[in-house]
């Protein structure tokens, strides 16, 4: 069954219960277990079946222990070898018992320890596929990598640790209480009332040790972080010759992370060694209590004596065991806390998960939007923006950098809420639209077009996933790109290497026109797609374009005058604001016009003979 407050059991009641809110750490145990309980839920016969082997192994294992009394004070003494065979005989029974159990629990909890973390990375991978681009612009790649990765390494290791030594321990304490009882009762009184000193003596380093397991994830995090900027960044780190200064920067965030580690291993070795200390000694206080008890009152027989002292082991094992490996525990509060800052965000994209019915017909509606980034919620990147496009029309967005032009369009792509106003496509408000659906509908190629560490083809299909082979090589030749690919050895096949880097700044542009063309969608967004283009095949490019996409609306973010020549309308952005619109002829004849000014001081690339710069 689902856990109160719906599928997602992360709700507000859970986290306010979780929460540090005195910006303490603490252990988060109470949502450990219920992780573990939800995550495994379709899985009740098998978890039902693991504890029942779990249960038949450990009292196979406490039963050998317990016969100990029978042999010693009954069999021995009757020196008959055919009761002594018959013991042993019952022993590689129990043994054997114990071995199918053994390995039949262990069969279970590896397959219930594989979808326990295979259900939480796609719930993490799920969520982070609606949460708000102000998470993602928070957290950084490092962070949130961390989190899938490392994170989810603790959460397994917890996870073992739950289904071997936390419930061994549990059970095996359990069952053997009884045992110790029924061989002596004021033996196991002593015993029990001797147990409190060892989470007295655990409670003196527990602050410690959580405050030393969240300092070592936090410098975990932070290398990751910082490694992933480094490969990420490697080439222009070469280029500024910055090598030495970042490696020192990693080294330095290495050291601390080694530091914090061996600060939090002595911890736990100490207070391992504590609680070793104070469980074997208990046997020992055992023996004493026993041998007086023998020799004065003999009020307990030998055997009993060394049953009750091997049981007595195993129970401080398993208290020590219980109490030690609260490490674990530790560790993994940290890394649950880190997890929950994803499961438990309430912080999605504005508008996803409604409205889903719908196609868009291309014609587009700004009503007063003003529009500021989450980071900067006092300053206006638009500011009461209105402005209607129609359907099929081709529009250019041009201005200075920080004008607006880009806000302009995460605002259509709807990356960000508006702060005010409304946007419609095709008569349908923005905010009523399932995200997705909208942006299926879309496509936005930017400067830089991101490409997948894999084949060409499969970075081509990510426009749509369901388009054929040739599909993709009619995209591809409308593209200018057919000609290169096939030419490669592989072809298609060929991979494109982390962010393309087996490509060129063109060839990836190309990639990116490819998958509009595959995509064929009602919006297409360009910002600055010839930026990596000779002047020949961005004439080529833009008539295969105009030629191709004739009947849908064309939004073009340029700075060559070449780029936008030949569309119908200009908008023109200063200080968030469209100051100026009309056809690029009208603009440029306009006295001191902006956009006039703008083609007259050079702020654009223009093209006489040849392209000059700024």
């Amino acid at each position: 069954m689902p856990p109160p407050g719906g599928r997602n059991f992360f709700d507000a009641k859970m986290r306010a219960y979780e929460a540090s809110r005195d910006g303490k750490p603490k252990m988060h145990v109470g949502l450990l277990i219920r992780m573990i309980l939800y995550y495994n839920g379709d899985m009740k016969f098998l978890m039902l079946g693991f504890l029942g082997l779990f249960i038949l192994q450990t009292v196979s294992f406490q039963l050998l222990h317990y016969s100990l009394r029978f042999l010693i004070d009954d069999l021995i003494p009757l020196h008959d070898i055919h009761y002594l065979l018959l013991f042993a005989l019952t022993w590689a029974l129990f043994f054997a018992l114990h071995a199918v159990t053994a390995i039949n629990a262990a069969n279970c909890k590896a397959r219930m320890l594989s979808s326990f973390i295979a259900k939480l990375r796609g719930e993490i991978i799920k969520k982070l596929q609606v949460l708000s681009m102000k998470f993602f612009d928070h957290e950084g790649t490092g962070s949130i990598s961390a989190k899938i990765l490392m994170d989810m390494d603790r959460m397994r290791a917890f996870f073992d640790w739950v289904l071997s030594a936390l419930l061994n321990s549990i059970v095996s304490i359990i069952f053997v209480i009884p045992l110790l009882y029924s061989i002596d009762p004021l033996l196991s009184l002593v015993t029990v009332l001797y147990v409190p000193l060892i989470p007295i003596v655990q409670q003196f380093f527990m602050k410690k040790l959580l405050k030393n397991a969240y300092e070592l994830r936090s410098s975990s995090a932070r290398l990751s972080a910082k490694l992933v900027d480094f490969i990420s960044g490697i080439k222009h780190i070469r280029i500024f010759a910055s090598e030495s200064h970042h490696s020192g920067q990693i080294i330095s965030e290495v050291e601390k992370v080694r530091d914090m580690d061996v600060k939090f291993s002595m911890s736990i070795r100490t207070l391992g060694m504590a609680i070793q200390f104070l469980s074997d000694f208990m046997p020992v206080l055992i023996w004493v209590i026993g041998g007086i008890m023998i020799a004065k009152h003999h009020s307990i027989q030998m055997g009993a004596l060394v049953a009750y002292v091997a049981l007595v082991r195993m129970f401080y094992g398993n208290i020590q065991q219980l109490f030690s490996s609260f490490e674990q525990i530790i560790s993994a509060s940290p890394s649950v806390a880190a997890i929950n800052e994803v499961l438990g965000n309430d912080d999605v994209e504005h508008s996803s998960g409604r409205c889903r019915c719908f196609i868009i017909d291309g014609s587009i509606v700004m009503e007063h939007v003003s529009f500021s980034y989450p980071s900067r919620a006092d300053t206006l990147q638009l500011n009461d923006v209105s402005v209607s496009i129609r359907n099929g029309e081709r529009v250019a967005l041009v201005g200075e950098s920080g004008s607006g032009k880009s806000t302009f369009v995460n605002a259509l792509m709807g990356l960000y809420p508006a702060k005010s106003g409304s946007i419609l496509f095709g008569g349908l408000d923005i905010s009523k639209l399932h995200l997705p659906k909208l942006r299926s509908q879309m496509a936005l190629m930017t400067q830089e077009t991101f490409l997948f560490n894999t084949t060409l083809l499969e970075n081509i299909q990510f426009a749509n996933t369901e388009a054929s082979f040739e599909d993709v090589r009619d995209a591809c030749r409308k593209a200018q790109i057919l000609e290169f690919i096939e030419s490669l050895p592989e072809k298609f096949e060929t991979t494109a290497g982390e962010r393309g880097v087996q490509l060129s700044g063109g060839q990836r542009q190309r990639i990116g026109l490819a998958r509009i063309f595959l995509r064929k969608p009602k919006i297409v967004i360009l910002d600055e797609p010839s930026s990596a283009l000779d002047v020949i095949t961005e004439d080529k490019l833009f008539e295969t374009l105009y030629a191709n996409l004739s009947d849908i609306t064309l939004i073009v973010i340029a700075h060559r005058l070449s780029t936008i020549k030949d569309v119908d309308r200009v908008l023109v952005f200063k200080d968030g604001s469209i100051v100026e619109e009309g056809s690029f002829k009208d603009l440029q004849e306009r006295p001191d016009g902006i956009f006039s000014d703008m083609v007259k001081s050079h702020k654009f690339l223009i093209r006489e003979r040849e392209e000059e710069v700024y």
